[in-house]
């Protein structure tokens, strides 16, 4: 079984449009997502959208140890 060798925390808020784009940039680089959490919140009357909602979100992601040397080398 292999472990993680690398760890990496990212905190970002997003909103509906996004929030996709982050989750496709962890994937694309490699990460498995360990802890997640969310947190919703109005944009609020100050903002430029007022009724966008914003995610702002935890993320715990891990990177394991490649299987084939081949591809680390």
């Amino acid at each position: 079984m292999e472990s993680y060798i690398r760890y990496q925390r990212f905190c970002e808020t997003h909103d509906a449009s996004t929030i996709q784009d982050f989750f496709n940039k962890l994937i694309t680089g490699g990460w498995e997502i360990i802890y997640y959490n969310e947190l919703s919140r109005p944009g609020g009357g100050l903002s430029s959208t007022p009724n966008e909602i914003n995610f702002h979100i935890t993320v715990v992601a891990g990177k394991r140890q490649e299987r084939d040397l081949k591809s680390v080398l």
